[in-house]
């Protein structure tokens, strides 16, 4: 900022009554120059001293201050009084050449001498020309004004607009023959700001050419735009010295052309999409609690070695949480044949699926398989991109429910034949789950006949089969019978009587067993008394019972079980060799 020069009171004489003061007023860094304060009585309606103007007829040319510096730093006031006029706050406005008042946002407060030196900003912009500044004084006291001069701020112009760095990119560039896509979308940098650009496809060869399309964009406050252009008609392959390509054009403010490069177009020939992988599965239906031989999963149409992997999923859908995964390679053929076993049970959730599918990582770009998903790109290396084929829901089947019986036959024996091996009880469980294993467990209410423990397998319809019969003496008792198959917490229960004699020697069927039970003299005297020691209970030499094919009970097709009892009774079962010791009330294994 140009400082003004300042001036001072010289020779004035004195006014009657009145003390004379310094004032130096001037633009922003002006000096104070010193004056002589004669003294004078102050007017009875002031509190202070007069501040008294001198006259500029010492300067010789006016104080000027610019429009901006007169706002900005503000006009330099300097003023010199006496002790009367300590802590007088000054306050002012500026009037320009037009007559326009603007005034001064700031004050002055002068110090305990009476003096006060700062600045006085304009709260607007004066006109350029001859200007005022009015003072007063809070107490009353008279300020004389200021008059200067306000110079236009200076401009600059603006630079010469320069468009050589205009250009665009386009995307995609590349197209196959019959379809124009989505469009070209294309971008343009460094052109005219706020101003139209002309966006143009054309089909063209050396002075001839169609113009195929033509867009009208609008750059913003950079010059930069975004534009989709969608050509009329289909792209075919370019013949001879023919060319697609995509320019934009604009005017700039002198009238030339601001041209951007010229971006060429690639047609390709269009070509029968190669089939996409895929896999098959031979059975999707699975029931709950077993994938049985497993997911027999076959893939076709893969690149030939290519490696995959088989995945498993459980979850609402197939984005979910796999539960198995297997890693596979195709042949030269590009395919594939796979058995998996997820290691957890099928099982009915609400809610949740299972879904085979396979996945497999291409460069990117490809156009096989389903979704595309990212990864970390090492250096400047291409990511993979994964792809999977469409993926298989599997129909997971309830459990059947089934609820099993037991049931016994006879349920009345004499000992005469429960000790026929073509005769003995018969134990079916029914309804049981096909392949299921069951447990049978016998044991007799008097407690003369060691309980035992016996394991079969139900066939194809869910049927298990015991045949129990005695080796040696029968004791007369009633047998309590139980069947639990492993994918059933329930146990059946029932019973069965042997009763002494032959097979009418204790009456009827109904009540043979209850009537003959405790008679000592019914028959035979090892079983007469359920409540007596077994007959052959001194002789402590085990007993082997043979397996051979002689010695096995009846089947019937059908698995047994082996019992051991008291008094030498052995029921026999599926195929092994039974051992017992005969001492009283127990036989041991």
């Amino acid at each position: 900022m140009k400082l003004p020069r300042t001036w001072k009171l010289l020779g004035l004489p004195a006014a009657a009554g009145m003390a004379l003061s310094l004032i130096v007023a001037g633009p922003a860094g002006a000096a104070t120059p010193e004056a002589t304060q004669p003294s004078s009585d102050k007017s009875s309606q002031q509190q202070g001293s007069d501040f008294l103007n001198s006259p500029s007829v010492n300067l010789k040319s006016a104080p000027q201050i610019t429009q901006s510096d007169l706002q900005n730093e503000g006009y330099h006031v300097a003023l010199t009084s006496d002790p009367s006029n300590a802590g007088v706050t000054i306050s002012g406005k500026f009037i320009d050449s037009a007559g326009t008042a603007f005034k001064s946002p700031t004050t002055l407060t002068t110090d305990a001498k009476g003096n006060v030196d700062g600045y006085m900003k304009a709260s607007g912009k004066l006109a350029p020309g001859t200007a005022t500044l009015k003072m007063t004084a809070s107490n009353g006291a008279t300020v004389p004004d200021e008059t200067f001069t306000v110079t236009e701020d200076e401009t600059t112009p603006p630079p010469e607009q320069n468009y050589d760095d205009a250009a665009i990119t386009a995307a995609p560039t590349t197209f196959t023959e019959g379809s124009w896509g989505d469009g070209i979308t294309v971008n343009g940098t460094d052109f005219k700001p706020n101003s139209e650009v002309r966006v143009e496809v054309n089909y063209a060869a050396t002075g001839h050419g169609d113009e195929l399309a033509s867009v009208t964009a609008k750059t913003d406050a950079d010059g930069n735009f975004t534009q989709t252009v969608s050509p009329k008609g289909t792209p075919e392959v370019p013949k001879d010295d023919w060319s697609y390509s995509v320019s934009a054009l604009q005017t700039a403010e002198s009238g030339d052309v601001i041209a951007s490069d010229v971006i060429t177009l690639t047609i390709n020939e269009k070509q029968e999409p190669a089939a996409d992988p895929s896999i098959s599965i031979a059975d999707t239906t699975f029931t709950e609690g077993s994938w049985g031989e497993g997911i027999k999963v076959s893939g076709k149409n893969f690149e030939p070695n290519q490696s995959a992997t088989v995945q498993v999923v459980h979850d609402a859908d197939s984005s979910g949480t796999v539960i198995e995964e297997v890693d596979v390679k195709a042949d030269a053929d590009g395919t594939f044949t796979e058995t998996v076993k997820p290691s957890a049970a099928p099982k009915v959730v609400k809610g949740k699926k299972y879904f085979v599918g396979a996945s497999w990582a291409t460069k990117s770009g490809a156009q096989a398989g389903g979704s595309v998903s990212t990864a970390a790109v090492p250096m400047a290396e291409a990511a993979p991109a994964a792809q999977s084929t469409d993926w298989i829901e599997l129909t997971i089947s309830p459990k059947a429910t089934v609820n099993p019986t037991i049931s016994v036959s006879p349920k009345k024996i004499s000992t005469t034949d429960f000790e026929n091996e073509d005769k003995g009880v018969t134990i079916t469980g029914k309804h049981y789950a096909p392949g299921e294993a069951v447990t049978l467990e016998a044991s007799s209410q008097s407690g003369k006949v060691d309980g035992i423990t016996l394991h079969s397998t139900s066939d194809k319809n869910g049927t298990v089969q015991f045949t129990l019969y005695a080796i040696g003496s029968a004791v007369a008792d009633t047998y309590n019978v139980t069947l639990t198959g492993d994918d059933h917490a329930k146990t059946l229960k029932a019973s069965f009587q042997v009763y002494t004699g032959a097979a009418n020697g204790g009456g009827d069927d109904d009540n043979a067993g209850g009537s003959n039970a405790g008679n000592s003299n019914g028959g035979n005297n090892d079983g007469a008394d359920p409540g007596s020691d077994s007959g052959n209970a001194a002789n402590d030499d085990p007993v082997t019972v043979s397996t051979s094919a002689d010695d096995l009970p009846r089947t019937g097709g059908l698995d047994f079980g082996a019992l051991y009892a008291g008094a030498g009774l052995v029921v026999l079962g599926a195929a092994g060799v039974l051992v017992t010791r005969r001492k009283k009330n127990s036989v041991i294994e």
